[in-house]
């Protein structure tokens, strides 16, 4: 039997993002999507030169080849780097325009579930609504979809044995996969 731990919080630009970030970074396309793009873009150039008659030789196929390994790279590049500032700036226009997203909430975990409520909001999840559970370095996503997930940052406890307490708990409720 766990006692109720009780936090308050108040979202951040910069939790939202760290955990849309994470979750965007989970699905496959988005994991394999420079060596697709990659792939993709030999495959385009072999086909074309094919087409425009010139002769497919060894020399143009690594051309070929190390023009699509540069584009996946380049792809790769913009998706490590630049993307999380779009990212970053999306959800902070997000926030900014919903009343909600600002508002300091009180988040309480215990044996039947998770229940946040603010002055704007109030909703309780069972944990049977949850389909599994992620711990990263920095907060529990907890899925009620594959996509969906309520964001706890551990920054909001109060010590290192709450977060130990949060984990335990999730671990036995959902079963708990670390990132």
């Amino acid at each position: 039997m766990f006692e109720p731990i009780k936090v308050r919080v108040k979202f951040t630009t910069e939790d939202y993002a760290k955990a849309l970030g994470f979750m965007t970074k989970q699905l496959w396309f988005v994991k394999y999507n420079h060596i697709i793009l990659g792939v993709i873009v030999f495959i385009a150039l072999l086909v074309f030169q094919f087409f425009g008659q010139f002769t497919l030789s060894p020399f143009v196929v690594l051309v070929d080849a190390l023009a699509g390994v540069g584009f996946g790279l380049f792809t790769y590049l913009v998706l490590r780097f630049v993307s999380p500032m779009g990212i970053n700036g999306s959800v902070a226009r997000q926030m900014s325009s919903s009343p909600a997203l600002q508002a300091e909430a009180e988040v309480t975990i215990d044996n039947q579930g998770v229940f946040g409520s603010s002055d704007l909001y109030s909703g309780h999840t069972k944990w049977e609504a949850y389909i599994k559970a992620i711990e990263t370095e920095t907060e529990f996503l907890l899925y009620t979809t594959t996509r969906f997930s309520h964001i706890v940052p551990k920054r909001v406890f109060a010590s290192e044995s709450d977060i130990v307490t949060v984990r335990t708990l999730i671990s036995e409720k959902v079963g708990l996969t670390k990132a």
